[in-house]
This record gives C-alpha cells, sequence and structure tokens, in this order.
C-alpha cells in the first residue's frame, strides 16, 4: 500500500509543480466559475489522501479497521452546481488478532463513478455533495490462512467542502462512504457484509 500512497504523494506534487499557463491551457479561468450561465466542461484532476474505516460484520465476526488510503480522480464541472467525478483508489492492511485466528482486510482497489452536486458559499468556498457507485475488490486474509478476494458493487455517497487558493488549485476536506453494507460472502471467507468510509483530504487542479 505504501506505493499508492507514494504514488498519490508524487501525483499532488506534480499537480503542484504545473506552471500556471499549462494548467491554463485549454482551460480557461476557473474563477469565473461562478458566472457561467449555460453548461460546459471544465475537466480537471486530483488526488484524496487519508483514513478508511474498514467495517466488516458478519456471524461470528465483526472487525473494524482504520487504515491509510487515497485515491486519484479525473473529474469535470458541467456547471457551479453539476459534475461528475471518476475515481481510483485503495487502501493500507488491517489487521486483528481473534480467538479463532489472526484475519487481515483490505480495498485492493475501489473504482468510484459518482455525480456531484455543489454549492457555492462564497467566491472562493464552495461545499458539495457526492452520489453514485463502487466497484471494488476486499481481500482477506481468513484465520486459517486462505486469502480470498471478492469483487463486488455498491452504493456510495458522501460530501465536503473545498477553497479555492488560485485561479486553478482548490483544497479540501471530504467524508465518503464508498460501501454501504456490500455483501461480500466469498467461499474462504467470513460472511458479513463490508462499510468502507473515507476521511481525506483533497487537491484539485483544473485542467
Amino acid at each position: 500500500m505504501k506505493h499508492v500512497l507514494r504514488g498519490c504523494m508524487l501525483a499532488a506534487a506534480m499537480l503542484m509543480a504545473l506552471p500556471g499557463p499549462a494548467r491554463a491551457a485549454g482551460m480557461g479561468d476557473m474563477g469565473d466559475m461562478g458566472d457561467m450561465g449555460s453548461f460546459g466542461i471544465h475537466p480537471y484532476i486530483g488526488v484524496g489522501v487519508g483514513v478508511y474505516d474498514l467495517n466488516f460484520k458478519g456471524s461470528g465476526l465483526a472487525m473494524s479497521n482504520n487504515v491509510a488510503g487515497g485515491f486519484v480522480k479525473l473529474g469535470a464541472d458541467f456547471n457551479e452546481y453539476l459534475g461528475a467525478e471518476l475515481r481510483v483508489g485503495a487502501t493500507d492492511i488491517g489487521k486483528r488478532n481473534f480467538p479463532t485466528g489472526y484475519y487481515q482486510q483490505r480495498a485492493r482497489y475501489l473504482f468510484s463513478y459518482l455525480a456531484k452536486l455543489q454549492l457555492p458559499v462564497t467566491q472562493q468556498l464552495r461545499v458539495y455533495g457526492l452520489v453514485g457507485g463502487t466497484t471494488g475488490n476486499l481481500s482477506f486474509l481468513t484465520g486459517a490462512g486462505q486469502l480470498a478476494g471478492k469483487v463486488a458493487t455498491g452504493v456510495s455517497f458522501g460530501g465536503g467542502f473545498d477553497y479555492q487558493v488560485d485561479d486553478f488549485t482548490r483544497v479540501g476536506l471530504e467524508y465518503m462512504r464508498y460501501w454501504n453494507g456490500v455483501d461480500v460472502n466469498k467461499a474462504g471467507t467470513p460472511s458479513g457484509t463490508e462499510n468502507v468510509d473515507s476521511y481525506v483530504a483533497t487537491l484539485q487542479i483544473a485542467m
């Protein structure tokens, strides 16, 4: 997982290193977002890094782990109120000892497709909500030492706020529930459901 976090941090550093003129090519001034009276595609890229809560509840076993995680995203604002995002993320490994053995869990990948509803509060500050779906792979190392993975899809929702630092850069904080009671039953793994929550800091750069 370290390489995932390093990749997110490297991506953030590369985004911050982009000169203003290079980012402006093909984009225009994002400071005029509040004046858009019609739809237009305003693309951006970004990263998020923080804490993910992997919460498994099953028959005879409950396991919650707070682990490091992150994502990269590609999105677009259509006007000052509507947008959409695609995200790819992953988490570190959560570990727990039980009388029945030693268990590990992690999200090997989380691919999200989200609609974005946003509301300007001031010229620089806005709040937003996200709703959509996430397809992911949850891997489990069971008490018997058997590693198994389950690919599943669930409803995703969350929200946050971000602040416009300059015409191209926004930073913010966000909460997301990527999985909400998703069935992760598979041969070799405990029977149960999984919640995946995230609490991250975000960086967004206009393209």
